[in-house]
């Protein structure tokens, strides 16, 4: 599969369908998320040597590769390491905490999905006032059971963006209710919870 094109595959067709992204935190779960029915992948933690080879196997299998530039060891999320991403390792997507890495990365064509934390009023206030700054295509909310309390928030800020849930989702009744919620997705590392 080549690099996907944003403009051939829309944001609004990956969400079509309750949403589940494998969060791969050890290589060697791969196996297992690559013969999932997950069309995306998200390689929390990966190794810039490794990460070319990894990315040509998810295609091989038809999924989207996602990756978090601050958990790529070896790399500099800088505009010369965006354009990297996209260009040397073919990877479709990032996800992450700054605006303006979300904003370099859709100026290379790369899925951009903003990873938004909340602990307290004060990082909701936060999260909402960043956001109102930037465009992503998708946001990660972070952790599940406080991403049930603020999605309306968001979504008053950001009604067209799709909302992930992430973080403590282990079970299947939490699945459900993320779902029920009105969430749009939301990513994992507990295999069995993998489509």
């Amino acid at each position: 599969m080549k690099n996907i094109n944003k403009s051939k595959l829309l944001i609004s067709e990956l969400f079509k369908q309750k949403l589940i992204i494998p969060s791969l935190r050890k290589l060697r779960d791969l196996d297992t998320a690559l013969e999932s029915s997950a069309p995306a992948l998200y390689l929390s933690n990966v190794h810039i040597g490794n990460l070319k080879s990894i990315t040509e196997r998810c295609h091989q299998k038809n999924k989207l590769v996602f990756v978090h530039t601050k958990l790529i060891g070896g790399f500099k999320a800088d505009q010369t390491g965006i354009k990297l991403l996209k260009n040397s390792y073919k990877v479709d997507g990032l996800f992450s905490t700054n605006p303006q890495t979300i904003s370099s990365a859709q100026k290379e064509g790369l899925f951009a999905i903003q990873r938004l934390f909340f602990m307290d009023s004060i990082s909701t206030d936060y999260a909402l006032d960043n956001l109102k700054n930037s465009n992503p295509d998708a946001c990660e909310l972070l952790p599940s059971p406080i991403a049930l309390k603020v999605k309306d928030k968001i979504k008053k800020v950001a009604p067209d963006i799709p909302l992930l849930a992430a973080g403590y989702i282990d079970n299947q009744a939490l699945v459900e209710e993320i779902f029920k919620s009105g969430l749009d997705g939301l990513t994992t590392s507990t295999k069995e919870l993998w489509p």
